[in-house]
């Protein structure tokens, strides 16, 4: 209980107030407005807390009180307000004054009156349990009015859904009953907008309507009949429309006629109306005449405003035709001095070229000087020596014979250009593979058959005489070089020659060596676009080119999925790294590893820069048919200014899934071809004859089909389509994060996510995808390439968490490589 000292008494008397059930105020005993006050917002809160038993709760989430009663089924009744009672004593009529004694006990009679109505509220079981919970704060010491509101309010709330203890709104049921009434929702505004449609389709054809019988106005009545009232035989004119009016209508019976009415049926229009309808139809006509006036007005505007512009051009046109001389002779000097500054610069260029390559040749010639002279100087301390002391110099004279043998025979055993192209990743993992018999999905080879028609073809080349036995032509048997150049000429939109534009060679793999050897030489620089063939860099080093290296880099993902689209060349860095040294840029499209296919922007991006710069392409598209997802390969030959500065490499095996046969071919004008006819007839000279004929049967049938569904060029991508999906799913099965390539043999895939114990200490020092795809072969049995291996040493930190799968194989091997990976990650 709590004491509270009474405003406006002489004495310090106390009203003695208690704690109602819904919280703790203090009562003041002072003024009747004050008292009333505390009663209407004891009344609001109790009204605002305890709901009807028939008023639904609201469905919404909340937060769970902990605090909550026991014991009680249902809600209290709503509480019905009273009216407030005057107040004994305080009556205007009453002259006598009352004294200060009455006051305080009419003010404590009020308020205990005011705490009696608010507190009894009438539960269902009949119990007070308001009270009970008072005497319960009471007792726990609790006398805040907020708390215990608060705690009532969440007991109500809770007892009110009748859902038991609260959801998590995290949890997978709350998250269903949401996306439920979210569609629910989603439906409801559905329907409203058809229906509103609907109604607006209708209100528009009723206003047609209107507007149609509006038009067809019949002659004016007579106004006088017009303005009486219709009587029986007389006529009402509605619209177009007549009606007999009847002789007298009471009240009532117009009352059950405009009720039986249907909605939206023609009033009668006589008089007044009439007139005022006449009235509409006139202005109408005239603002629709205003308007034509308008629409005339302003096209003869635009008539005058063009003949003019003609004769402005037809003046200006003459006035070009008049400086025509003048300005033909400009454009004359402006070639001839960009000439001039184009000459004096590549003489410069060639200059310092020079400059440079006669300092290394200085410098290599001192090298060579001063290994010699050391190697004289020692020879003149033995014969010295072997002079004082016969028997020492002999001795030290077959030492000194034999060390000199041993340095001479270290040096001439390899040539200075296979330094530090020793290294192969496919011999290591070849072998590796082998040794423990492992699922193959590193190495990009079909193991399944190549199309019935090339082995038939292959077959009838063999059986087809004497000829397809012996030599043919050494760059490239003409069967096969005219049907490629018949082929590949309808596809780059020119005329090519095949016997000069052509170099048949032993697959892919020669064509871009021939390439190297025959355009790069020592100092030159060639722009190698990674990830790349890992036989680009040693090609490059053995010619004597310096490889200049370009990542693709990825950007933000703009799918569902990671894609090979999105990684990009940054042109930024391409030009930088241009200089007056570089030769050529080798491209990869579709890439391997990657799978990416680059896009017409981009080739024209890397056009650019070769016209600009007069730099050769090396173009490698031996996966030019290969390409998924509506993904499209356009040749960089095909674009303008790029045939007479590419190198196009293609490969059969690649195009018919035959990678055995190793028949490939280098693509290009004749004066750059010619060059690598040079190295290829002091080199390999000669191709496999019945190869080469089966490739030009093989190839004859897909000029017959192509763009049909039977040509082989279209059947293999939508196989490998299938299998690429297949493998993608398996590897997301197990928590990994495949790239999906645009194209080609291969997808790479994201093996951060895996927790391996490489304890192998020979593989502590490799890379780590080096080391766990050596631990899979060893451990799992299965094979897979590790996707560092196509970047350069500085650009290898990057991408030592991918490794590579290959999906073109048989289904039986790919569910082989599916259980390891299932069974592997079952384990973990």
């Amino acid at each position: 209980m709590r004491h509270v000292k009474h405003v406006g008494t002489t004495s310090s008397q106390s009203l003695t107030v208690g704690f109602c059930e819904l919280g703790c105020f203090e009562v003041f005993a002072g003024t009747m407005s004050s008292l009333a006050a505390k009663y209407d917002y004891l009344d609001k809160l109790t009204r605002k807390v305890f709901r009807s038993e028939t008023e639904e709760p609201k469905k919404r989430a909340y937060v769970p009180y902990q605090g909550g009663r026991d014991g009680v089924d249902s809600l209290p009744k709503k509480k019905q307000k009273k009216k407030q009672k005057p107040i004994k004593g305080n009556n205007n009529t009453n002259d006598k004054k009352p004294t200060p004694k009455t006051i305080q006990k009419m003010a404590q009679k009020q308020a205990s009156t005011a705490v009696q109505n608010a507190t009894q509220v009438r539960i269902q079981n009949g119990s007070r349990v308001h009270m009970q919970q008072k005497t319960e704060a009471k007792s726990e010491g609790e006398f805040n009015a907020v708390d215990i509101l608060r705690r009532r309010l969440h007991q109500k709330i809770e007892e009110s859904r009748g859902q038991g203890p609260p959801k998590d709104p995290s949890s997978e049921e709350v998250q269903k009953r949401r996306a439920k009434r979210k569609q629910e929702r989603e439906r409801k505004k559905r329907k409203r907008k058809e229906f509103l449609m609907k109604k607006l389709a209708q209100s528009a054809s009723t206003e047609a309507e209107d507007e149609s019988k509006v038009l067809e106005v019949p002659t004016s009545p007579d106004t006088s009949t017009a303005t009486r009232p219709a009587k029986k035989g007389t006529s009402t004119i509605v619209f177009n429309k007549v009606e007999v009016g009847e002789e007298y209508v009471d009240k009532g019976t117009k009352l059950k006629e405009k009720k039986r009415k249907v909605k939206g049926t023609l009033t009668p229009l006589t008089g007044r109306n009439y007139k005022q309808l006449l009235s509409r139809v006139e202005a109408r006509k005239a603002r629709l005449e205003e308007l034509r006036e308008k629409d005339e007005e302003k096209a003869k505007k635009e008539e005058e405003k063009m003949r003019w512009t003609n004769i402005l051009y037809k003046a200006e046109g003459m006035k070009i035709k008049d400086n025509e001389e003048l300005l033909r002779a400009s454009l004359k000097r402006k070639e001839k001095r960009k000439a001039q500054r184009k000459k004096k610069w590549m003489e410069r260029s060639q200059h310092v070229v020079e400059k440079m390559q006669q300092r290394q040749d200085k410098r290599c010639r001192n090298i060579r000087k001063r290994k010699q002279s050391k190697i004289e100087k020692r020879k003149q301390r033995a014969r010295k020596k072997a002079e004082t002391n016969a028997e020492a110099a002999l001795k030290l004279s077959v030492g000194t014979i034999s060390v000199l043998k041993k340095t001479a025979m270290a040096r001439q055993l390899h040539a200075r250009r296979l330094e530090g192209v020793d290294k192969n990743i496919w011999v290591e993992f070849t072998q590796l593979t082998a040794d423990y018999k492992a699922v193959n999905v590193g190495q990009g080879f079909p193991d399944f058959s190549p199309p019935s028609f090339i082995q038939e073809a292959f077959c009838s080349a063999i059986t087809g005489g004497a000829s397809m036995h012996q030599y043919t032509r050494g760059f490239g048997h003409p069967a096969l070089v005219k049907i490629l150049a018949k082929f590949f000429g309808r596809i780059v939109g020119r005329e090519i020659d095949p016997m000069e534009d052509f170099q048949i060679t032993v697959g892919a793999y020669q064509a871009l060596f021939c390439t190297f050897q025959a355009l790069i030489d020592e100092g030159d620089e060639v722009i190698i676009v990674e990830p790349f063939f890992d036989c680009y860099q040693p090609m490059v080093m053995m010619a004597g080119g310096t490889p200049v290296y370009i990542p693709l880099k990825p950007r933000k993902s703009t799918g569902p999925a990671l894609s090979s689209a999105d990684w990009v060349l940054n042109p930024e860095e391409l030009a930088s790294n241009l200089n007056p040294r570089t030769k050529a840029i080798v491209i990869n499209t579709p890439n391997n590893p990657l799978g990416k296919v680059y896009q017409r922007d981009e080739l024209q991006m890397i056009a650019d820069f070769c016209i600009k710069h007069d730099i050769i392409c090396i173009s490698d598209e031996v996966y030019e048919w290969l390409t998924y997802d509506g993904a499209q390969h356009i040749k960089i030959a095909s674009l303008p200014g790029m045939w007479e500065r590419t190198v196009t490499i293609g490969s059969a095996g690649k195009s018919f899934s035959a990678t055995g046969w190793k028949v490939g071919w280098a693509m290009g004008p004749g004066n750059i071809i010619k060059h690598l006819k040079t190295v290829h007839q002091n080199s390999v000279y000669h191709c496999a004859t019945a190869a080469q004929e089966a490739v030009a049967m093989g190839f004859q049938r897909e000029y017959d089909t192509f763009g049909t569904e039977d040509s082989y060029f279209k059947q293999l991508p939508a196989l490998l389509h299938t299998k690429r999906l297949r493998l993608a799913e398996c590897l997301r099965s197990v928590g990994l994060e495949p790239v999906m390539p645009q194209g080609g043999y291969f997808m790479i895939t994201d093996i951060s996510s895996l927790q391996v114990d490489l304890n192998d200490p020979s593989t502590k020092d490799e890379p780590y995808d080096f080391r766990i795809v050596k631990w899979l072969i060893k451990e799992k049995g299965l094979a897979t390439i590790p996707v560092s291996g196509f970047y350069s040493p500085e650009h290898r930190g990057n991408v030592q968490n991918y490794i590579r799968f290959c999906f073109v194989k048989e289904d039986s091997t790919l569910k082989a490589a599916e259980d390891i990976i299932r069974q592997w990650s079952v384990k973990k």
